[in-house]
């Protein structure tokens, strides 16, 4: 009777743990990075960013997921001269605080390479911390909001996510 009771504990264990969906790709937008916000100041003739970025990230488990981030920012002036283009590629860590049927909440953090693209290729270090994130929705599709990340994403970014 032990033996049953321990075997049957053990797969409906290892149940709950295959219905952790493990890969997920999210896609969002933003603009004002903080970068963004130290040209704004410098410069009357600023006209702001518009950034995308794209991620992947593969879940340990049901709090720990790790993956990479890619950021592509075009940032503008008035006049031609200053213009610019970067790309931002980085390997990234997020925690779940919590993570309910409907409603999520995280932080992350990465740190990466800055490549300049617009007059000349130049490598740079970048980082990115989100101390604060929401999700909403239900099942493999997800809605996010991260609020005030500290990088090359937007000060408040939005997106959507898939998880499989």
């Amino acid at each position: 009777m032990g033996i049953g009771f321990w075997s049957s504990l053990s797969c409906y264990g290892q149940e709950k743990d295959s219905l952790l969906l493990r890969h997920e790709i999210s896609v969002g937008v933003g603009g004002r990075s903080v970068v963004d916000n130290i040209a704004a100041s410098t410069s009357e003739n600023y006209k702001g960013t518009f950034e995308i970025h794209g991620q992947y990230l593969y879940n340990l488990n049901k709090h720990v997921g790790l993956g990479g981030l890619l950021v592509y920012e075009h940032f503008g002036y008035d006049n031609r001269e200053g213009n610019g283009q970067v790309i931002s590629i980085m390997p990234v860590s997020r925690f779940y605080w919590f993570n309910s049927k409907w409603f999520a909440m995280y932080s992350k953090v990465g740190i990466g390479l800055l490549i300049d693209i617009e007059k000349k290729v130049h490598l740079g270090e970048v980082f990115n911390v989100t101390p604060a994130a929401l999700e909403f929705g239900r099942g493999n599709f997800r809605v996010f909001t991260e609020i005030f990340p500290m990088g090359p994403v937007g000060i408040l970014n939005i997106g959507v996510k898939y998880s499989f």
